[in-house]
């Protein structure tokens, strides 16, 4: 299924798919529509609770050195609700995605924000072969302390979603209809077991933005634990003028990170 979508970019045509994947079909955006001869394709995955039309506006800045698809998480958008809520049931639908239709020999660059990173490095463990490169964004480790369940309960809040719920309950530990958490669990060994190229780039702690976002959500502790769990991952100078939302507020830096790593 294709279905055109409006963007602030005239220049930049999205094309809209529902995909039959591994068991529900992906709602996918393809950014440009048409592939363009020698543009790297990245690979996107957004944070939970993410909007799926508003992340396309987003990415649009990686445009201008990739060719982007971006991919709806299970629940979201049009997305079908996989039955098991874990982040490699959801990681194994990006692997059939991969597997049926993007079919390029050339390797994927895969950006992952937030939450999705998690569903990234889960994909990476699955179909390493595919991959040149792994940008988390933001990515936290440790789930779910605060401040990061406060603002998780805010997000939920604003659209509740009982497929939502279920993730943040038996992933994140936290349920956001009533702000309590029933578990803290790290999720550090999925970062040791990763051999593609990867880097952290996280936002600043105290985010000089003024989009009122949040805040980074990985501290300098979590970085640190990161790198001791695999240092093979390059961790990079944190955003000075982006918070955890680090592709909205500083779009350049995070292509620049993601060129960087192409190009090394």
């Amino acid at each position: 299924m294709t279905e055109p979508l409006s963007t602030h970019a005239e220049e930049r045509s999205v094309a809209q798919y529902l995909l039959p994947c591994r068991s529900v079909s992906l709602n996918v955006y393809r950014i440009p529509a048409k592939g363009r001869p020698g543009f790297p394709v990245a690979l996107f995955l957004p944070g939970v609770m993410a909007y799926p039309p508003l992340t396309c506006h987003w990415v649009m800045p990686l445009t201008e050195r990739f060719d982007v698809i971006v991919g709806a998480l299970p629940g979201h958008g049009a997305s079908g609700e996989v039955l098991s809520v874990t982040l490699f049931d959801f990681a194994m639908e990006y692997a059939a995605l991969l597997d049926r239709y993007v079919r390029t020999p050339r390797a994927i660059q895969v950006v992952g924000e937030s939450f999705g990173g998690l569903i990234a490095l889960a994909l990476a463990r699955l179909r390493p072969e595919r991959f040149g490169s792994l940008l988390l964004l933001d990515t936290p480790f440790q789930l779910t302390p605060p401040p990061i369940a406060p603002l998780l309960g805010q997000l939920w809040r604003t659209n509740p979603s009982v497929y939502h719920r279920r993730i943040l309950l038996e992933i994140c530990g936290f349920d956001p209809a009533s702000d309590v958490t029933h578990f803290t669990i790290s999720l550090l060994p999925m970062a040791t077991a990763i051999k593609v190229p990867c880097a952290m780039l996280a936002g600043n702690q105290a985010s000089a933005s003024t989009m009122a976002l949040p805040p980074s959500m990985v501290s300098d502790a979590d970085l640190a634990a990161l790198h001791q769990a695999n240092p093979a991952i390059k961790i990079l100078p944190r955003l000075q003028h982006a918070g955890h939302c680090a592709l909205v507020e500083d779009p350049a830096g995070c292509l620049a990170a993601l060129t960087d790593m192409v190009d090394d």
